[in-house]
């Protein structure tokens, strides 16, 4: 499946961040606007100009996919969506990993080397489960509400 079969119903949206593009679409309205956030902190984190911010932001990321997550877990519930465990799983995986290089960044006495690592993950993860995970039940849940 080419990437633009899997943009969903409204297409897809590129928005790049630095060197990388992300298709930020998943066609869900609300789940769409909080890739949109975590992708604006994400640029934050790689703007030498905003380098007072990072603590900030960081907490942020935090606080936006803990909400995200709980968003997509709603929805999965409401609808019986059968993949849910996979995703949620993948949720918990996300919050272990980003916890884990959190605290290195934190403990190190803010590296750039951790924080360019921590970046580097949250760009791979925000393109892969987004491509992937988020655009499976986006397709679902539109099945859902209207079922053929």
């Amino acid at each position: 499946m080419t990437d633009s079969s899997r943009a969903g119903k409204g297409g897809t949206r590129d928005t790049s961040v630095g060197d990388r593009d992300i298709s930020l679409e998943a066609d869900m309205k609300h789940i769409d606007q909080h890739h949109r956030v975590l992708l604006e902190q994400i640029r934050v984190l790689l703007d030498p100009a905003e380098a007072g911010r990072i603590q900030e932001t960081l907490d942020l990321i935090v606080t936006c996919a803990a909400n995200r997550f709980r968003t997509e877990e709603r929805l999965h519930q409401k609808t019986d969506y059968a993949r849910a465990g996979e995703h949620l799983e993948a949720h918990h995986r996300f919050t272990a990993v980003f916890g884990t290089l959190k605290k290195e960044y934190d403990d190190s006495g803010h590296s750039l080397t951790i924080l360019m690592k921590l970046t580097k993950f949250l760009l791979a993860w925000l393109k892969e489960h987004i491509r992937g995970q988020d655009q499976e039940f986006a397709d679902y849940f539109h099945q859902f509400r209207s079922p053929t």
